[in-house]
């Protein structure tokens, strides 16, 4: 089954993904964790336990009020600023093939799941703040 199609309405929890909150606590929660993964030991190999993880990628259909605030997310920073959760759902759902494309109707947003799986791979791998590879000469 394609992952684009699934859907859960009747979980609740669902409609906190994208809220004020729900930006504001990735925002902090990415900060923290970008600093502890530029110190040691953190730096030499951070394991996550996630408690709070949902489903990871949610679906956000056109007529849905948080959409007024995602797509303020998903508008590109102004030259030489840097938005943490922007950077991390352009990494994300540019990796899933659905970064600002809407398919059916529908708008994506990455969840703490997703959020912290590639921001770990994006410290362990090397990838550079454009989301390609880094290659070791």
């Amino acid at each position: 089954m394609n992952w684009k199609s699934l859907d859960d309405p009747e979980n609740i929890e669902n409609r906190n993904a994208g809220n004020g909150g729900d930006l504001v606590r990735h925002t902090v929660y990415l900060a923290v964790l970008r600093f502890l993964l530029g110190r040691e030991p953190w730096s030499k190999g951070l394991v996550l336990r996630e408690c709070h993880a949902g489903r990871g990628i949610y679906r956000i259909p056109a007529t849905d009020p948080r959409l007024r605030l995602l797509l303020c997310l998903w508008t590109d920073p102004e030259a030489g600023s840097e938005v943490l959760l922007h950077r991390a759902q352009r990494l994300v759902l540019g990796g899933l093939r659905c970064w600002r494309n809407p398919l059916d109707g529908f708008h994506w947003y990455a969840g703490s799941a997703l959020i912290n799986a590639f921001t770990l791979a994006d410290h362990q791998l090397g990838f550079t703040r454009t989301g390609t590879l880094r290659v070791a000469a």
